[in-house]
């Protein structure tokens, strides 16, 4: 995935929302992520076709995008 993506959406709850109004188009989630959470965004992800690629910890993916917190994963906006 692009780590230079300036248009980068945090958490679970905005990505869910944001898939399905179809603005997402891929989403990297972290391996350490909790399974309730990888799950629900995985299953929605696939009813709308989106790409999900599971790499890296929750810290590398904070570190990596700028965030404060650790993070279980990022969505990529469409352009």
């Amino acid at each position: 995935m692009d780590n230079n993506d300036k248009k980068v959406i945090v958490g679970k709850k905005q990505i869910l929302r944001l898939l399905k109004e179809n603005h997402i188009k891929s989403i990297r989630i972290a391996t350490d992520a909790q399974d309730e959470y990888v799950r629900s965004i995985r299953e929605e992800a696939l009813r709308h076709n989106v790409k999900v690629v599971a790499e890296g910890s929750m810290e590398e993916i904070a570190r990596c995008y700028g965030i404060d917190v650790p993070s279980g994963a990022v969505g990529f906006l469409k352009d």
